[in-house]
């Protein structure tokens, strides 16, 4: 640092001897030179002076100065001295003038210290220079021959670099993470060619046209961007706001219009003095936007058309001075003087003689004729009479209605002709102003869609504030940014339970609570190692864990290989698997030695693979070499033995079984095989759909699969989706999982009555039908209870009304009960039949009603009626026709259904006109039974 203050000091002392110097030679400039002159110590004067120089030109040469420590110099001798400024000093090896005598600059530097520019912090030669090689640098960081700067070390070259298994990927000198599909739009396919956060997506857009969000109106490069950046990106004036070129306000008076062309200010825009005549004062005209006084509108009387002005005078068209007597008409077509005005003998002499005229109400004496008008004074204020046709025509920028006005200046207002009427008829950001749109950017939020409306700016904005963003960012500058994803704990789960305050994110720990006993907390993962050694036996170090895993081969048991640090069954070498196999393909593979037969070896071998003949010639397992050969594997789907491929499959439709409710067998020339699922191309036979892969019977996928006027349902065709589609019973008018019935809710049902939630039937509590299915109490009406009762060798839980033998308020109301059952103890206190709880009445009452709507597959299933019809119908049946479902037969004449069910038929069926109690369709019979 003593050298850096020396060459400092240095620099300063040259400075002030060149100032002393220059100032020497200005005022030098006379004669003599000024005394200086200071007490002497005898109280005279003393003359400080040192010698004095010539005071006249003395000399021409050196050799004319007497003082040998003196030369000439521009005629006066002077003291000797090599220089007086560094322009003196020609030696580049002492370049600075010091004192008179040329001399060398002290060094730059000595040591780095001395260098206090950041791009030349190293001192070499004496000279302060940038970094020329790696030595050059700090630790861990590389010399840049070009800059001469010091950078951070690169931290790979190539993938191979890159040990960390988190982030495999060298980019740009950095290892970077699989999750980054890319870094520039060059790292993506032609099918998605733009990169964007690290993925590869495809083209926003490809035209204009498919970019919907105004500020943003631009395709470039497949991406939707701003139609501008800054005002200069802009044409015909216009500036840039918020992305787009809009016409703002750019004037508020005339002195703020400073393009001679555009001197005046209105609505706001500099425009020029004139567009039309009617801008311009006193008669003038507009010509090149300058208002100018017209040319001469003639210079001689013929030209002038207008009969009301024949005269040509000072270069204008005006009327022949009135005329007093007829001797002064001298036109012979005019000869009559009517009212100061020459015109024909015949025709109308004024206003009154065209009251019933065609051609109008106004007389033009000069020509005799009636007109519409006859001067400007018959028109309206924004008309005026022309001299030709006599009628009255539209000045010039001047209008009646909007149909008066040219496209660019579409609406009338105020009989003139102006851009806009209302806002509304102004584009986007702009208003109506004294007839012109002018530029105000947003008002409102509905305007800027998807963005937001800055009001006090009035642009669009991405947001104002974060509830503007999405979920996870952030307003920052109207820009949503993504934010972080945590700042606490409470934020994160595992298995990162710990947030990282500074980076925002969540992570595996942020110290060693959060870690397990003998692990640490570094770079937000708990790690307990950091090579093999520190793991138990079969675990190794991957990412500063121990983790069950391998190195090499010998890490595993036998008949195991080690593939990506786990070990997998496999084999390098024969010898590593067990007799009668080979390695192939890294793989143990089972080496057979029947004769082009079935194998016990090929079969414990191939596992779900189903390859159990052997080939002789080859010594491997196949699955066939014949048709037989695919019998074994008892799959229907494979009965053909493919002899190229040597598997079962199939080759045409008719090896194939049909599969229930299709037309019939199906090979998929696809699958290879026999279809398995109707979704593999079997048809449905009629009336069966396909569904979840099977042909249903009255399945469905839409409407369209059902009968018509039946819906889909949970893919069933159902009578109904809604209340409106129950029209066919009207004492069913309620839709309730896909079937019309009277109701599903209480609030279905007329006042006083509630909905039965098994039977869907509205019913009066007080008369509500025994023995209904129940499992607790709350299954049964007001008044009932649900009991466990025995019915033919079995027990049912069903629902029974509470009695009371002393109290006549609880008497049973069902005919044929009693109160209690003496048979049996814990029917007492609710109504039972009378005869017993093995008799036949109790029976009919409640087994029948247990059993009706149970699924059956045969009548033996539903053996107890309601009455004895006949010997043929005492018996509840099974009904294949309606599912499968027991059914109770019942007389059409008197029908003992209880409440909620009466005497009819099954769907499709109707009352046997010979019978009443038989259903027919046509072709055949079926009982009547009770329906809902």
């Amino acid at each position: 640092m003593l050298v850096k203050r020396t060459y400092r000091t240095y620099l300063m002392c040259l400075f002030f001897v060149g100032a002393i110097m220059s100032l020497g030679s200005m005022g030098c400039t006379g004669n003599t030179v000024p005394k200086s002159e200071t007490p002497g110590n005898d109280g005279g004067t003393v003359n400080t002076e040192k010698t004095p120089t010539e005071t006249k030109t003395t000399c021409s040469t050196d050799l004319d100065c007497k003082d040998p420590n003196k030369i000439c110099k521009e005629g006066a001798c002077v003291d000797k001295a090599e220089c007086s400024s560094n322009d003196d000093c020609k030696d580049p090896g002492k370049p600075v003038c010091v004192n008179g005598t040329c001399d060398a600059l002290p060094p730059e530097c000595t040591v780095d210290q001395d260098c206090l520019d950041p791009a030349r912090p190293f001192c070499k030669n004496d000279q302060c220079t940038g970094c020329q090689s790696d030595n050059d640098c700090p630790a861990g960081q590389l010399c840049d021959a070009t800059t001469g700067k010091c950078g951070a070390k690169a931290e790979c070259t190539s993938d191979a670099d890159c040990k960390d298994p988190t982030k495999p990927l060298c980019k740009d000198g950095k290892c970077e993470a699989k999750g980054s599909e890319c870094f520039s739009d060059v790292d993506c396919p032609a099918d998605k060619p733009r990169c964007v956060d690290n993925k590869c997506t495809t083209p926003e857009c490809s035209s204009d046209a498919d970019c919907n969000d105004p500020t943003k109106s631009k395709c470039v490069g497949g991406v939707c961007q701003a139609e501008c950046e800054k005002d200069a990106d802009c044409t015909d004036g216009k500036s840039c706001v918020s992305g787009q070129c809009q016409v703002v306000s750019e004037c508020k008076t005339d002195a703020d219009c400073k393009d001679k062309d555009k001197p005046l200010c209105k609505n706001e825009q500099c425009v020029p003095e004139c567009q039309v005549d009617a801008d311009c004062a006193n008669g003038n005209i507009c010509i090149d936007n300058k208002c100018t006084p017209p040319p001469p509108e003639c210079t001689t009387n013929a030209d002038c058309q207008d009969p009301t002005k024949p005269i040509c005078q000072n270069g204008a068209c005006v009327a022949r001075p009135p005329c007093k007597t007829d001797a002064e008409c001298t036109d012979p077509a005019k000869p009559v003087c009517v009212n100061g005005i020459c015109g024909p003998k015949t025709g109308c002499k004024s206003d009154a003689d065209c009251t019933n005229d065609p051609g109008g109400l106004r007389c033009v004496v000069a020509t005799g004729q009636c007109h519409a008008c006859a001067t400007d004074a018959h028109c309206k204020a924004w008309q005026q009479c022309n001299t030709t046709s006599f009628t009255c025509t539209t000045r010039p920028g001047q209008c009646g209605v909007d149909k008066d006005c040219p496209q660019t200046l579409p609406y009338c207002e105020s009989n003139k002709c102006v851009s806009c009427r209302t806002d509304a008829n102004c584009r986007k950001f702009n208003a109506c102003k004294s007839g012109n749109c002018v530029y105000v950017g947003c008002r409102q939020d509905t305007e800027c869609a998807p963005q937001v409306c800055d009001k006090q700016s009035t642009q669009c904005v991405d947001c104002l504030t974060n509830a503007n963003c999405q979920t996870g960012e952030v307003c920052t500058n109207n820009k949503c940014v993504k934010g972080p994803s945590c700042t606490k704990d409470a934020d994160c789960a595992k298995p990162t339970p710990a947030c990282d305050t500074a980076a925002g994110k969540c992570v595996e720990c942020t110290n060693a609570t959060f870690c397990p006993a003998g692990y640490k907390c570094t770079g937000g993962k708990c790690v307990n190692c950091t090579q093999d050694s520190e793991c138990q036996s079969g675990q190794i170090c991957l990412s500063q864990k121990c983790t069950v895993g391998c190195r090499v081969d010998r890490d595993c048991a036998l008949g195991t290989i080690c593939k990506a640090n786990k070990c997998e069954k496999g084999c390098r070498v024969d010898a590593d698997c067990p007799s009668g196999n080979s390695c192939t393909n890294n793989q143990c593979v089972f080496q057979c030695t029947q004769n082009n037969r079935y194998d016990q070896g090929c079969r414990n071998s191939s596992g779900s693979a189903n390859k159990w003949i052997c080939e002789t010639s080859s010594k491997s397992c196949v699955q066939c070499l014949n048709n037989s050969h695919c019998g074994y594997y008892r799959d229907d789907s494979r009965p053909v033995c493919n002899t190229t491929t040597k598997t079962c499959g199939c080759t045409a439709n008719s090896q194939c079984d049909a599969l229930p409710n299709t037309t019939g067998g199906v090979c998929s020339k696809t699958l290879g095989r026999c279809a398995t699922s109707c979704a593999e191309g079997p048809t449905c036979i009629r009336g069966s759909a396909c569904v979840k892969g099977a042909c249903v019977v009255n399945g469905c996928n839409v409407d369209s699969d059902c009968a018509t006027g039946d819906v889909c349902v949970n893919n069933t065709c159902s009578e109904c989706k809604t209340n409106a589609q129950c029209t066919k019973d009207p004492t069913k008018k309620v839709c309730n999982a896909g079937t019309c019935v009277a109701c599903a809710k209480d609030s279905d049902c007329a006042t006083g009555f509630v909905c039965d939630p098994n039977q869907k039937v509205c019913y009066h509590p007080k008369a509500r039908t025994q023995c209904i299915t129940c499992a607790t109490d709350a299954d049964c009406a007001t008044g009932f209870t649900c009991v466990t009762a025995t019915m033919d060798n079995g027990t049912e839980k069903v629902c029974a009304q509470k009695c009371d033998p002393s109290n006549p308020a609880l008497r049973c109301l069902t005919p044929g009960t009693t109160c209690g059952s003496s048979s049996n103890p814990t029917l007492r206190n609710v109504c039972w039949p009378s005869y017993g709880i093995q008799s036949s009445s109790a029976r009919k009452s409640c087994k029948g009603w247990v059993s009706v709507g149970k699924k059956c597959t045969s009548s033996n299933d539903c053996k107890v009626g309601t009455r004895n019809l006949s010997a043929y119908y005492l018996d509840g049946f099974c009904s294949t026709i309606e599912g499968n479902e027991c059914r109770i037969p019942c007389d059409f004449r008197n029908n003992q259904c209880p409440t909620g069910w009466q005497c009819g038929c099954p769907p499709g069926y109707s009352k046997n006109s010979s019978s009443n109690y038989v259903c027919s369709n046509g072709r055949q019979n079926t009982p009547a039974r009770c329906v809902k």
